[in-house]
């Protein structure tokens, strides 16, 4: 994230993205990538605790424009899809993160006027977090028509 900081002193500075490149010999999607990361406070503090990686960061500030959602919550969603498939290939549950990522999720929803995580979907964590994905590809589907 120290770099990313370079490069956004340097967009401040009035340098454009590809010049950025040119005077760190980085290549321009380098810039572009890192510098979405860092405009992206709660994302950018993820990262650089090693949390995340900066490419998984950056899928997730893309695809928040397909889901409606913040970045965050498009990540913390995506962590816990990836720590429920981890969880299916080996049979063991998943640890940790599920919680935060859920009441996370539920925030956005209710922004959005989706019916949060609730008292239906209270026996089990990952089913309420599936329950409220699945109303927001409803949502989603919906509008696109």
């Amino acid at each position: 994230m120290s770099i990313a900081e370079i490069y956004e002193a340097l967009s401040k500075a009035g340098c454009m993205d590809l010049e950025i490149a040119r005077i760190c010999g980085r290549t321009l999607r380098n810039v572009r990538t890192l510098s979405a990361v860092y405009r992206q406070e709660g994302i950018r503090n993820l990262v650089a605790e090693g949390r995340v990686s900066v490419s998984m960061a950056y899928q997730a500030i893309e695809d928040s424009d397909l889901t409606g959602l913040s970045a965050l919550a498009t990540l913390q969603a995506g962590i816990v899809m990836s720590l429920k498939k981890r969880a299916q290939r080996t049979g063991r549950a998943p640890s940790g993160g599920q919680g935060a990522a859920s009441i996370l999720l539920g925030e956005e929803l209710a922004t959005l006027g989706i019916p949060s995580i609730g008292k239906q979907d209270a026996g089990e964590p990952r089913a309420g977090l599936h329950g409220a994905l699945s109303r927001l590809a409803q949502v989603l589907v919906r509008a696109a028509s």
